[in-house]
């Protein structure tokens, strides 16, 4: 069922901050940028885009050559706000949170020195959950933008940013950190574990362990700085000033994961925007009339080429190529034409299937149609939002 007159920027314009969610490739990215660009166009707001590595082309689409940590405004025509994007840069957003929470200079010299502390904050993949709601949660503190959308990291599992600031607190908390820090806290409980250390250190290398282990003692100093911003992030997550949208496709499996991320917010009491299922069809296909104009195209050819003949008077036998060669090609050609159009039927039907599954409480579930070729420019990011229509 389809309701007319609502637009996504109805639903999220009040909101401070959107975290736009999905699995990997299912357009989660353009959507947040067209939805930046949406807002910023027609409300009088100054509106934020932070995303994980974008593509190439979708800063080129908003005339951008590189995203940068640092907020970089996209130029728009006739637009009642502003609209900056920024990319989330892995390094510089650890580096700025050690220093931050780090007691003293000394300890931020012996972090970032250490040589585990280049593979966690460029390579470690789980962490990258925690540095996006990070990145959030700097920016909204910083009170210049209106609104927030957030591109969220893509992972197997969506939930996992959902999870980021509880997952750093039990860190903190954890057997394991404990127990990798042994050796620095207490010379007593490290004699009881150096038989397990001797064992780590003919695996890994005694100069890798004592890394980890003078990391992690280091580390732990940020204990109390990590622990409350988290605590900070779950609750502005958890407020009325957010909300999700979660986007997929019309495939079975991207919507499986819909569906239980979507389960996930309501389980938690978060607030669910909307639902945008990319790339369906467009609607006028699943018609009455189209559906006659095919069917009778597949059964009628050869008698509908027959009476055209006759009407212009013409003999199909005449000429150096004869009209029943071209007759039947072109009988042919639509005969394709109109299996392909019961293709895309077909195929639209179990779109209508995967809809369908989709069950939202409070939000609305919104469809954009298959564009033609790839987001190119501003225009086309404008677009892509305010076409979308609204299924229930």
């Amino acid at each position: 069922m389809k309701e007319e007159g609502l637009s996504l920027i109805d639903l999220v314009s009040d909101l401070q901050i959107v975290l736009v969610a999905g699995s990997g490739g299912v357009g989660k990215t353009t959507t947040s940028a067209a939805l930046g660009v949406a807002l910023a166009t027609s409300l009088e707001k100054e509106v934020l885009v932070i995303t994980i590595d974008p593509a190439k082309r979708l800063a080129g689409a908003m005339g951008i050559d590189a995203l940068s940590h640092v907020p970089q405004e996209v130029q728009l025509k006739d637009a009642k706000g502003h609209l900056f994007a920024a990319m989330v840069d892995m390094k510089a957003s650890w580096d700025e949170m050690i220093s931050r929470y780090a007691p003293d200079k000394d300890t931020v010299q012996k972090i970032v020195e250490n040589p585990i502390y280049e593979s966690i904050s460029t390579r470690f993949v789980q962490s990258h959950d925690y540095i996006a709601v990070e990145a959030l949660y700097e920016f909204y503190k910083e009170g210049i933008y209106d609104i927030i959308v957030v591109d969220t990291p893509p992972s197997r599992n969506a939930i996992d940013f959902l999870d980021a600031p509880k997952n750093m607190e039990e860190f903190f908390a954890s057997r394991l950190l404990r127990w990798l820090t042994i050796p620095r806290r207490s010379k007593l409980v490290a004699s009881a574990f150096r038989p397990f250390y001797l064992v780590a250190e003919r695996i890994l290398g005694s100069a890798f362990v004592k890394d980890i282990s003078e990391f992690f003692f280091d580390f732990q100093q940020l204990y109390e700085g990590f622990v409350a911003r988290a605590r900070q992030v779950a609750a502005l997550v958890a407020s009325d000033k957010a909300g999700f949208i979660v986007v997929t496709i019309p495939e079975e499996i991207p919507t499986t994961e819909a569906i239980f991320f979507i389960s996930e917010v309501a389980r938690r009491k978060l607030n669910m925007s909307a639902v945008v299922m990319n790339r369906s069809l467009p609607a006028s296909i699943f018609s009455r009339a189209g559906d006659e104009v095919a069917d009778k195209i597949s059964n009628e050819t050869q008698e509908m080429l027959a009476k055209t003949f006759d009407a212009i008077g013409l003999d199909p036998t005449e000429g150096e190529v004869p009209l029943a060669s071209k007759s039947q090609l072109v009988s042919k050609i639509l005969v394709e034409m109109a299996n392909s159009y019961e293709g895309l039927r077909d195929q639209k039907t179990m779109e209508e299937i995967q809809v369908s599954r989709l069950t939202v409480r409070e939000g609305k579930v919104f469809t954009t149609t298959q564009q033609s070729g790839d987001v190119s420019s501003v225009e086309s990011l404008r677009k892509l939002a305010t076409n979308m229509s609204i299924y229930r």
